[in-house]
């Protein structure tokens, strides 16, 4: 299953890269030609080439927009949660008069259940608001705070005159865009991914916030959000060096793009599943209190302790054997069909470390091993022989040299000890969601390779699927 998935995830990449870099052949060529002719400038044709690029960058913005909309936040537990907070006035009358109605002895067995429904959403509620500590979702990181702090306070007075506000108002957005200005790259790629994260799981998106709620926050965020657009506009536009280069000044930039968008997304993708965790925990912890307030209100009465039951003896972890150490590292050439996955499977699996371990207990051990590759920057990966510089990305004929993490035995031996120890719920977590997986997959697959194609992209980039 997870084989699968990459396979598709890689297949979707290299349709997007055709994709734009089709789409920029024509559009740089023309402008190259009037460039040629005098009838525009290096100056225009540099800004429309910059115009062009923040277009395709904003495109992803749009999708993560449109997406949030339809945010995970929005289960049923969450429209409950809603619910209960917008109508505080109505929850106070039922609860005094459920509470009237069991002192006087009227309604019966409606009444408990009632109080047992509202006990329970109330604890549900409550105990997620504790375990979330009341953050707010925007800038509970502080950096966002951090900014606040250092801009002039909002103007509430109603008798200023219009000129005064306008004046106010001006000033701010200049404090605001320096106080951004003046943030280190590096941390507005770690707030922008982790902004990115939030709009997906909160079923909001920044820019709507900021535009229709004037949230000071919300206009934070969308700075950030626009600073790091700013970010990777130049990484792909500047330093561009054409003498001696096999490619055109349209792959180039088209190759730089889809780097340039591939980090952004695997940054967005962690946070997102970090964040999902968490709010895994919240929720189950809530829905666990809020279901035993409401079975304390239903039962009859006291019930005696049930005995304890064994503790079942731990299973002992396996013992992987020693690797081999090579003494020259040789590299692996790449084939059709290969995804980096699999070819760590493949290796340590000839290797025997994978003997002994379960179907959930390999995946999280090969999986590990993959995250060393995916942590590295796009040159690191080049020097290991990964021409696109991203380990997702991977071409026939590329000579991956492996061994420093497969031959690591310290890192590997690590990596296969902490999959042994995984809770029988983790495993069996694991092994349920590869199954899923495949399945679909299986079922889909002649059909997924069918449509990969410009349409199908296009259809993608503008949300209609």
């Amino acid at each position: 299953g997870v084989l699968d998935l990459e396979e598709i995830r890689h297949d979707y990449q290299r349709e997007l890269f055709i994709e734009r870099t089709n789409n920029l052949q024509p559009f740089v060529g023309g402008l190259e030609a009037q460039l040629s002719s005098g009838e525009i400038t290096k100056e225009e044709f540099d800004l429309k080439i910059r115009e062009h690029i923040l277009g395709e960058i904003h495109k992803e913005q749009g999708l993560i927009d449109k997406e949030s909309v339809e945010g995970i936040e929005r289960n049923r537990l969450e429209k409950l949660k809603v619910f209960w907070r917008q109508h505080t006035k109505s929850r106070i009358a039922v609860g005094v008069g459920l509470g009237v109605a069991a002192a006087t002895g009227v309604g019966g067995a409606a009444v408990v259940v009632g109080r047992a429904a509202m006990g329970a959403a109330g604890t549900y509620t409550g105990v997620e608001a504790g375990l979330e500590r009341f953050t707010e979702v925007l800038g509970h990181k502080g950096l966002i705070q951090q900014i606040n702090k250092e801009l002039p306070p909002v103007v509430k007075r109603p008798h200023y005159a219009e000129r005064d506000l306008m004046r106010h108002d001006a000033i701010l957005a200049r404090s605001l865009k320096k106080s951004v200005e003046s943030i280190p790259d590096e941390e507005i790629k770690k707030e922008a991914a982790r902004l990115r994260m939030l709009q997906v799981e909160k079923g909001m998106s920044v820019g709507d916030v900021a535009e229709m709620y004037g949230n000071r926050n919300a206009q934070i965020g969308k700075l950030i959000l626009e600073r790091d657009d700013q970010i990777a506009l130049d990484n792909v536009t500047k330093g561009i060096n054409m003498e001696g280069s096999p490619l055109e000044y349209h792959q180039i930039l088209s190759n730089r793009l889809s780097v340039e968008l591939n980090e952004r997304n695997k940054i967005t993708e962690s946070d997102i599943d970090k964040e999902r965790v968490k709010k895994i925990f919240r929720k189950t912890i809530a829905a666990i209190a809020g279901a035993a307030v409401g079975w304390a209100i239903l039962r009859p009465g006291p019930t005696p302790e049930p005995a304890p039951k064994p503790t079942p003896e731990p299973i002992p972890s396996p013992t992987p054997e020693p690797i081999p150490i090579t003494p020259e590292p040789i590299p692996y050439s790449v084939q059709d069909g290969d995804v980096l996955w699999k070819i760590i499977e493949s290796d340590i699996g000839n290797k025997g470390l994978l003997n002994g371990l379960t179907e959930g207990a390999r995946t999280h051990a090969i999986d590990s091993l993959k995250d060393a590759f995916d942590k590295l920057d796009p040159d690191s990966l080049k020097a290991l022989g990964f021409t696109s510089g991203d380990a997702d990305v991977i071409f026939k004929g590329n000579e991956l040299m492996l061994s420093g993490v497969l031959d690591n035995t310290a890192f590997v031996t690590k990596s296969l000890v902490e999959a042994g120890k995984l809770s029988v719920g983790e495993l069996q977590e694991i092994v349920s969601n590869n199954r899923e997986i495949a399945s679909w997959l299986t079922a889909h697959r002649s059909e997924l390779k069918s449509v990969y194609d410009s349409q199908m992209i296009d259809q993608v980039l503008r949300g209609q699927i």
